[in-house]
């Protein structure tokens, strides 16, 4: 914690300082935990014994509290995707404002969703389809004041192929697919019309 503003007081009588080898910080003005997410400037007391003789100083201190913020919640929204494609590109979390260093959670979880060393999003796709969903990123400063934004997570879909019907070709969708596999036909096939995978 940066303390400013100092002002110092000493009571009683002494010839020599030594260091102070006993002090404790107490908030003035009845600020309480309850109160952390805050933003003002708090006042802070510390109070110390110098030495054996009693000497004794006690130092007033403001600290101006701020709360971060995410700058640009517009570049975090998550394209939609297929299934297993994970997404780790874009912007990285810009954060302002606050004091470092900071955490990032996510509300509700997202399975898959993270955020790297770097501050970027990662996303690793599930297996089976989901719907988008928004998602509300909340970034804690060391002195718990927070700071919040809304993004998209784009829908995760199965791939969709294209298949050529009597063309006496065949064709392979993008990428590979494995039985089991969703293939959507968009016309209907004639007699004759056989379909391998």
């Amino acid at each position: 914690m940066t303390l400013e503003g100092e002002n110092s007081v000493c009571f009683g009588a002494q010839t020599q300082i030594s260091p102070a080898f006993e002090y404790r910080i107490e908030a003035v003005g009845g600020v309480s935990e309850e109160d952390a997410t805050t933003v003002g400037s708090f006042p802070f007391t510390e109070e110390g014994q110098v030495d054996f003789s009693g000497m004794k100083y006690a130092h007033l201190y403001a600290k101006e509290l701020s709360s971060p913020a995410i700058v640009n919640a517009a570049d975090l929204n998550i394209p939609a995707g297929i299934v297993g494609d994970n997404y780790k590109k874009g912007h990285s979390v810009m954060i302002e404002g606050g004091t470092g260093p900071y955490t990032v959670s996510f509300s509700p979880q997202v399975k898959g969703l993270s955020i790297d060393a770097y501050n970027y999003l990662v996303y690793e796709r599930p297996g089976e389809p989901v719907e988008a969903q928004t998602v509300t990123i909340t970034v804690t400063d060391q002195y718990k004041m927070t700071g919040t934004a809304t993004i998209t997570v784009g829908a995760v879909e199965v791939p969709r192929y294209q298949v050529a019907v009597n063309s006496g070709q065949v064709l392979n969708g993008p990428g590979s697919y494995k039985e089991g596999d969703t293939v959507e036909i968009q016309s209907t096939p004639s007699a004759g019309t056989r379909f391998d995978h």
